[in-house]
């Protein structure tokens, strides 16, 4: 009976952290956007209101992940297993965030329910479909 190790998930390291704050650097806002500090990940710079968190994570982070693993530094990465694990997450987050916003509108009509829906049937397959890759390869 062989057994097989788990790979051990990485830690979000300082030189990720200061490629990430650089990226929040560069992001071009709108101008009613208020973007999160350049130092995020410090402790001086303190703690993060709702909205700034909220705002944050729907724009923000997203479009940093998408730089670094949709199609930046994924594309760069040598494992082509991790490359395209790390494109799948981040699809699967862009798909998490848009269920959020239809789930979270404060317009109630058939629309958004059809919107709402698709989005998280798309997903929980993405999900579920990942979760089945992992698995292999546990």
């Amino acid at each position: 009976m062989s057994t097989k190790k788990k790979k051990a998930v990485e830690p979000l390291t300082d030189p990720k952290i200061n490629i990430i704050q650089g990226k929040l650097q560069s992001i071009m806002h709108p101008m009613w956007h208020h973007s999160p500090p350049t130092n995020l990940g410090e402790a001086e710079h303190g703690k993060l209101k709702a909205e700034q968190w909220c705002l944050s994570i729907n724009f923000d982070l997203l479009i940093i992940l998408y730089q670094l693993w949709g199609y930046g530094m994924a594309s760069r990465e040598p494992d082509k297993e991790k490359q395209v694990h790390r494109k799948v997450l981040a699809h699967s987050t862009l798909l998490l965030v848009i269920t959020i916003h239809w789930g979270m509108s404060y317009i109630t009509s058939h629309h958004h329910t059809q919107q709402y829906m698709k989005y998280m049937k798309a997903y929980l397959t993405c999900l579920q479909d990942t979760s089945k890759e992992m698995l292999k390869h546990c």
